[in-house]
Parts: structure tokens; C-alpha cells; sequence
């Protein structure tokens, strides 16, 4: 995180945290789903019951709203994730150009396509590393 802003660690934070959240949400959908299942189970016969399908009906409502929460704290999760990922290898291929340009140019290697490959390759490994990857570490 020594390329990384303050922009960039906020995102990080805030990205962590939702990482948390949605590893924690998933068994309350696991037991919402049992719910469901136990509704089935205690209903001899659930044709033309109002009360059954409408205790299906609000917990299948309930399960469609966590669907679709948790798939936007998930996009937001990684949107965040990719968004600071991208900034702090941005920052890295800057000051890596600038140290290169600094230096004699007759110190590295003669085959520019090496250096470049070198330079792409290593930092596209630490961009991935701190993309998406720490959220799901987390």
C-alpha cells in the first residue's frame, strides 16, 4: 500500500467491511431456505391453502430481496476493489517509468520488449493481488 492515496485505503476499508458483511449474510439465507423447506415439510397437502402460500410467498419475497442486495454490495464490493486496484497500479507504472528514465539506460537490458514485458507482467501479478483476491480473502 505504499502507492496507495488515502482514497485508496478508504476503499479498501470500505470494501473489507462489505466483504464481511455479504461472508456473513450467507448463512441467514441458508436458514431463510430452511424455512422454506420447513413450510413444505408441515403441510400434508398445500393445494388451495391461502395460509401456506402466503407464508411461501413471504419468505420466496424475502429471499428475492437478499438475491438482490446482496448482488449490489457485491458489485460495489468489487467495483471498489478493481477501482483502487487499478489507481495504485497506475501510481506503481509511473514511478517505475520515472526511476527507469532516471537511471542509464545502459544498465538494463538491451531488448526494450524485455523490460516492458518484465514491467507489465509484475505489476498486472500485484494489481490482481490486490484486486478482487483480498475480498475474497476476506
Amino acid at each position: 500500500f505504499r502507492f496507495a492515496s488515502g482514497w485508496d485505503k478508504a476503499a479498501y476499508f470500505a470494501a473489507s467491511l462489505l466483504s464481511i458483511l455479504l461472508g456473513l449474510v450467507t448463512p441467514l439465507w441458508i436458514y431463510v431456505f430452511s424455512l422454506v423447506t420447513t413450510i413444505y415439510i408441515e403441510q400434508r397437502s398445500p393445494l388451495g391453502h391461502r395460509q401456506f402460500l402466503y407464508r411461501v410467498w413471504n419468505f420466496a419475497s424475502l429471499y428475492l430481496i437478499g438475491f438482490v442486495a446482496s448482488f449490489i454490495l457485491e458489485f460495489v464490493q468489487y467495483f471498489l476493489l478493481t477501482w483502487a486496484s487499478e489507481r495504485i497500479a497506475q501510481r506503481c507504472r509511473r514511478a517505475f517509468v520515472k526511476a527507469i528514465l532516471s537511471h542509464d539506460s545502459a544498465s538494463h537490458d538491451s531488448k526494450t520488449e524485455e523490460l516492458n514485458s518484465q514491467l507489465s507482467g509484475h505489476i498486472d501479478i500485484m494489481k490482481e493481488g490486490l484486486g478482487d483476491r483480498i475480498g475474497l480473502f476476506v
